[in-house]
């Protein structure tokens, strides 16, 4: 894949941009859709780097797709959690969601899955991409008001 130089400035310069133009894309379109576009966009950069994996400029530039759309739609769920999560609750849905985030990561240093071979991790990006989409069908965003 090229440079270690090269690929930090390629994944930093997509995350940051990918912050600015979910935060715009949130605004315009709404949550469902901004998700929407953020996990196809990381998707599609799965796929081709499924395609392209041979090839150093087009994995590059693969990742960089993809590591756009990733960061978009977390951008984009950090939006959702504070519009849609009424402030009462905010603190413990954080929480849970910082409980489950750190199992993950203890999860994910498990040498086992470290150590799998080039088709698994693509497999495995696009089974997580493809979940990403069907939850956001059923995400609601349109909560009742309280009075």
């Amino acid at each position: 894949m090229g440079s270690i130089i090269s690929n930090t400035v390629y994944s930093q310069t997509s995350e940051i941009s990918a912050y600015a133009v979910a935060g715009i894309i949130f605004s315009a379109l709404g949550a469902r859709n901004c998700l929407y576009i953020n996990y196809s966009l990381a998707l599609f950069g799965t796929v081709l780097m499924f395609i392209f994996f041979d090839s150093e400029e087009g994995s590059e530039l693969c990742f960089t797709i993809a590591k756009f759309g990733v960061s978009g739609s977390f951008t984009a769920i950090y939006l959702c959690a504070i519009m849609n999560v009424p402030t009462v609750y905010a603190c413990s849905v954080f929480g849970y969601c910082n409980a489950v985030a750190r199992i993950f990561t203890i999860l994910a240093v498990d040498p086992t899955i470290a150590e799998l071979e080039f088709p698994d991790t693509i497999i495995i990006g696009l089974l997580l991409g493809t979940i990403g989409i069907l939850v956001t069908s059923k995400l609601v965003t349109d909560l009742p008001k309280f009075e």
